[in-house]
């Protein structure tokens, strides 16, 4: 047969010597993603090389799936005729936003090299380019962004907001039915498949949505500006999307055939010996493909009455080898994906805007977050009230100064206070919570009472600046801990980035180590270790803080459930009263005078020094009442402290992100009062604590970040 010159046959050390066979096995053989390359090629097949079995399943390569993939995903309840598409669509952007690379559908077959296709743009450090595939045409006025191959660098943002609209669109569904009508779709243009014939497209439109819904998605994030997240749609695609006209680089073959799949299985299956007209149909077909295609898709489609495809013929049992048939079309194809390449130069299009499809708003801020009916929800309801309260209260102007709410028996009523003054009145002025909370809560942070007045005036000594300052070593020990494993977490400077992680972990494990040292004096070695007994067993405690109400009253009848809290209880005291005991014990036989401007003490030492100064005669029974008030107080101290420092911290991260021009001037303050000798910053802070009231923008940065988020 003869090629067109666009064919050029590659070296051969770049072709793949091994078997089938060997490739199979290589397939079906667990491999961990190179946290050290992005040179990936992620594919889902939902029947094959053993299905939900197969040691490379997608959920090994996810360690919180929750965070990406909707319930029906989860919980195998997806239904419908397109449930393998749907779960590959699920998967793909994830899987690239983790550890980038590029998405291929099964049935593709490649005639041109990924790297040559879009790799090198993406990689290329100068280069721009974000996002690259194949825009699907439909008419001369409409196309789209398609999702049967994918390219994208690990972490980017483009993929992330594109799952974010994908993953709320899918929410509360168990299959595509209706998607057609979501919000954010329905105001999209129609695109509507003109048909080769001149007949009506095969399909019923909203059908065509429903299951590309992926598709549509991306469309609605092209046309979208949010200007809290400095996302404009419509230039990032101008500028940073790498796209190739689909129909002749993918469904060439589709094209001049008119989507006729049975006549494409024909041709296919010709033997290439025969001289009849058939072949030389089959063979013009072929060089067609082979010289103006760098792929060809072989897809199974929207399921329609009318419709044939080529995958779906091969399907069929009688058909078992057809793809491959040895002397066939089908055969040569296959074999020419493996040893011919491509040459032909690739020209760069663009997909079209629709003025109309355009809007504006938070929505990515919105589709990001999440504010689940969780038992511990009515934490935000007020907050939630105030935001939504034109929808609850339409003929208001804004939502009422005090919203009572009677929700017996579900749960205890509520009075929900949204003025400033009245706040002032009913918490300040006169304490109407003062019972309540007095029943609830045994630690300092409570109400005017006398009992809580007491506890105040035992722990306030310790949190005075003196002392936190006599405490910065501690801090900068466990800082300089967190700011290597920051270092080591991210990658070395302008080197290789390092993989993705949780900084919220990261954080958390800082701030708990930080506080155990500050609170107790005990070392748990959280960023080193991993989680400790200590931290466990809080942890397992806060899933125990139930609301009393009804959706919560049938474990709260459960004996295991009062057993749990006691076994929690008894481990975290194991680890913490003989600490205590042992603090108190000192604190006996120690003089206001020891506790000097040069030692490094404890909130314990502290608290106990001063609790019994107040009480000379130091009765064992008093003892006891110290010990289980500061272990009340020692487990509110580390579950709130830990827990809001250390989302004001993630939330610093997330802000200055979002504002490149501010770092700098956190650097610029830091370089001037510190001085630029980074590697001796703990020592200089110790040395001088002062300079840290010398921070004016940094203190505004932190104050900021509590304002807008916590």
């Amino acid at each position: 047969m003869t090629m067109s010159s666009a064919l050029e046959t590659p070296e051969l050390l770049t072709w793949d010597q091994r078997s089938d066979n060997e490739i199979l096995a290589d397939l079906q053989t667990y491999k961990p993603v190179d946290g050290t390359s992005e040179r990936n090629i992620w594919s889902f097949w939902d029947k094959g090389l053993t299905a939900y079995g197969s040691p490379n399943h997608y959920s090994k390569y996810f360690s919180d799936p929750e965070c990406f993939f909707p319930a029906a995903l989860l919980q195998k309840t997806m239904k419908g005729t397109h449930v393998g598409p749907h779960a590959a669509d699920l998967i793909r952007l994830p899987l690239l936003y983790l550890y980038g690379g590029v998405w291929l559908d099964v049935g593709f077959l490649l005639f041109r090299d990924l790297d040559d296709l879009c790799w090198c743009a993406l990689a290329d450090p100068f280069n721009p380019v974000e996002l690259a595939g194949f825009k699907m045409t439909i008419s001369q006025a409409l196309a789209m962004f398609w999702n049967g191959l994918i390219g994208a660098r690990k972490g980017s943002l483009v993929i992330k907001y594109w799952h974010d609209i994908f993953l709320n669109v899918w929410n509360n569904r168990t299959s595509c039915d209706g998607i057609n009508s979501h919000p954010l779709l329905r105001h999209l243009p129609r695109y509507e498949v003109p048909s080769s014939t001149g007949l009506p497209p095969a399909f019923v439109y909203k059908n065509f949505v429903d299951y590309l819904a992926q598709m549509f998605c991306l469309e609605r994030l092209q046309h979208l500006r949010d200007l809290n997240r400095d996302w404009d749609g419509l230039r990032f695609f101008e500028s940073r999307v790498l796209l190739f006209e689909c129909v002749s680089e993918v469904y060439w073959a589709q094209h001049i055939t008119h989507l006729d799949g049975r006549k494409q299985f024909n041709m296919l299956s010709c033997v290439r010996a025969e001289t009849e007209p058939e072949f030389l149909e089959a063979e013009k077909f072929i060089q067609e493909i082979l010289s103006t295609s760098s792929t060809m898709k072989l897809s199974h489609g929207l399921v329609t009455e009318q419709g044939e495809y080529l995958a779906r013929i091969w399907d069929e049992p009688e058909n078992e080898d057809a793809d491959c048939r040895p002397g066939t079309f089908a055969a040569y194809l296959r074999w020419a994906s493996v040893y011919f390449q491509q040459m032909k130069k690739l020209t760069p299009v663009q997909l079209p805007v629709y003025a109309d499809a355009i809007i504006t708003g938070n929505f990515l801020q919105i589709l990001g977050e999440s504010h689940p009916i969780a038992e511990l929800h009515s934490m935000i309801f007020g907050h939630l009230l105030l935001v939504n309260g034109i929808q609850y209260f339409p003929h208001e102007l804004e939502c009422p100064s005090i919203v009572y709410l009677d929700l017996w028996p579900v749960a205890p009523s509520l009075a929900i206070v949204n003025d400033p003054d009245l706040c002032a009145q009913a918490i300040q002025r006169i304490e109407f919570s003062t019972k309540s909370l007095a029943e609830q809560v045994h630690s300092s942070s409570g109400t005017n009472i006398k009992h809580h007045t007491f506890l105040r005036s035992r722990f306030a000594p310790a949190f005075r600046h003196q002392n936190v300052v006599r405490n910065i070593p501690i801090v900068i020990e466990e800082a300089s801990i967190f700011t290597e494993t920051l270092r080591t977490q991210a990658g070395s400077l302008g080197g290789q980035l390092g993989n993705v992680f949780s900084l919220e972990d990261k954080v958390s494990e800082f701030v708990f180590d930080t506080l155990a040292n500050f609170t107790v004096g005990l070392r748990l070695n959280e960023q080193t270790n991993g989680h400790s007994a200590l931290r466990l067993a809080i942890y397992r405690q806060t899933a125990n803080l139930l609301p009393r109400n009804l959706f919560t009253l049938k474990r709260r009848m459960n004996p295991m459930y009062y057993l749990g809290i006691w076994k929690n209880n008894q481990a975290i005291a194991r680890i913490l009263v003989p600490i205590i005991r042992s603090r108190s014990h000192g604190a006996s036989n120690m003089s206001i005078g020891m506790l000097n401007h040069h030692d490094k003490r404890t909130v314990l030492d502290i608290v106990a020094k001063t609790w019994l100064s107040h009480n000379q005669t130091k009765s064992e029974e008093e003892k006891d009442a110290f010990v289980d008030s500061m272990l009340q107080n020692v487990k509110i101290f580390m579950l709130a402290g830990h827990d809001t420092t250390t989302a004001a911290i993630c939330y610093a991260f997330e802000l200055l992100a979002y504002h490149p021009g501010e770092p700098e001037k956190l650097r610029a303050e830091h370089g001037s009062v510190f001085g630029k000798d980074r590697e001796n910053l703990g020592d200089i802070i110790q040395n001088s604590p002062e300079k840290l009231n010398n921070l004016p923008f940094t203190l505004a940065v932190i104050k900021e970040c509590l304002r807008l988020l916590l």
